[in-house]
């Protein structure tokens, strides 16, 4: 099995009522650092500094591939949060409460954009001292509902969509899959 991930020979495949052969799906990435970076990581409530009083259910995943020359990034950020009011990246270390700096764009899921760091933002990026937050128009005050430290913690990725498919599907479903393989 791992011989064939790493002749790019497996992939993900969703299916649905309306495309029972499969809506979305694409090919499962192996994470190669060069010449650019990818950061896959989790958002939930367990991460926000300060704890919150009542956590919310509320989860998302994240994806940043990082051009290591041009420092630009390209994210893509999928959540359930109700309601979103704003999505922003932080200076922060983990279980720290830092300072933000950058306003993402878009804030429905899934949320594509993206930014060229500064030369700070991208050493905190290689120390993994950045993190994003996702605030809610549910919670009262400037309160994050779920946060995510940019972190590596997925060695393989898939992006899905209709246009991998074969044939392509016209659908206006999208997904992530973020998993390891060990053993």
């Amino acid at each position: 099995l791992e011989e064939e991930l790493y002749k790019g020979n497996l992939y993900y495949n969703i299916r649905s009522d309306n495309f029972p052969s499969g809506e979305i799906r694409d090919q499962l990435h192996v994470i190669d650092a060069i010449p650019e970076i990818n950061y896959m990581f989790r958002l939930d409530s367990s991460q926000v500094i300060p704890q919150p009083e009542d956590p919310s259910s509320s989860e998302g995943y994240a994806m940043f591939s990082v051009d290591c020359t041009t420092q630009l990034v390209e994210y893509m950020i999928v959540h359930d949060v109700p309601n979103p009011q704003t999505i922003t990246l932080h200076f922060g270390g983990r279980g720290e409460e830092g300072v933000a700096i950058q306003l993402l764009n878009g804030i429905v899921s899934p949320v594509m954009g993206n930014l060229t760091l500064s030369s700070g933002a991208y050493v905190a990026l290689l120390s993994e001292t950045l993190y994003i937050e996702i605030i809610s128009e549910e919670q009262t005050g400037d309160f994050p509902i779920i946060r995510g430290q940019v972190t590596n913690q997925y060695n393989h990725y898939a992006y899905l969509s209709g246009t991998q498919q074969v044939p392509p599907v016209t659908t206006a479903a999208k997904g992530l899959v973020f998993m390891n393989l060990e053993g």
